[in-house]
């Protein structure tokens, strides 16, 4: 699969005036697997990671009717970043190099660093408002969804941009050993644009959107150990 047929989704269908009653929505969604194709991103080497979230990004954008610079105010635009190990690959590949005594590639240093993909996609999307990166072990999802629903609540954003990505690394296949998890997942990315219904209904988007429940109800197992790092939605529900 190529980085154009990458799946973007923009919800259920549900019923247009109980939508409107919701605080809080779901208006875009978009998905894609680790090893899927992707263009690269200059600056960005050696690890799926950072191309990953770079474009699931720039996809949900577009899937939620923005385009660069279409933000009714780009400083009330926030953005997060989860995952569970964040560019484990990069670090690998470091120390892979180390081992082999080659000299360390200075490039690599930036790219490690789970913000910097966040400041680029901040730059190229015009992104002002409030930014973050998070990593939890339990329920990745619910602690994001709270926090995008708090800094609209709280007035400090009008639309959230939430991304969470996993790839597969020495770190995350010890941590399922350790839980017992067999590793039949590919790793991928989930992008969501989350804002108030009265703005996606001003872009169409209203009948397309999906409550907090409706996204947890159909895409998050959180019996699953794998809930922490989303492995139960990357290889499950994304075959």
């Amino acid at each position: 699969m190529n980085h154009a047929e990458a799946k973007v989704e923009c919800g259920i269908q549900v019923d247009a005036d109980s939508m409107l009653q919701q605080s809080i929505v779901i208006s875009a969604m978009h998905h894609q697997r680790a090893d899927e194709q992707l263009p690269e991103i200059r600056g960005f080497v050696r690890s799926p990671f950072n191309p990953l979230v770079y474009h699931s990004v720039q996809q949900a954008v577009l899937a939620a009717g923005m385009q660069h610079g279409s933000w009714p105010d780009s400083s009330r635009i926030g953005i997060v970043l989860g995952s569970m190990f964040i560019d484990a690959v990069t670090e690998e590949e470091s120390w892979r190099d180390l081992l082999q005594g080659k000299k360390l590639s200075p490039i690599m240093f930036p790219q490690s660093v789970p913000s910097a993909i966040i400041g680029l996609l901040a730059r190229d999307l015009s992104i002002h408002g409030p930014m973050s990166c998070i990593s939890a072990s339990q329920d990745s999802w619910s602690i994001m969804l709270d926090m995008a629903q708090a800094w609209i609540a709280d007035d400090y954003a009008d639309i959230v941009v939430l991304t969470v990505c996993e790839v597969p690394s020495l770190r995350s296949e010890a941590w399922e050993e350790e839980q017992g998890i067999s590793h039949d997942w590919s790793g991928g990315v989930w992008t969501l644009i989350v804002e108030k219904p009265d703005q996606a209904v001003q872009r169409g988007l209203l009948d397309r959107a999906v409550t907090f429940q409706q996204f947890r109800d159909r895409y998050v197992d959180t019996s699953s150990p794998c809930c922490g790092m989303l492995g139960s939605i990357l290889g499950r529900n994304t075959r």
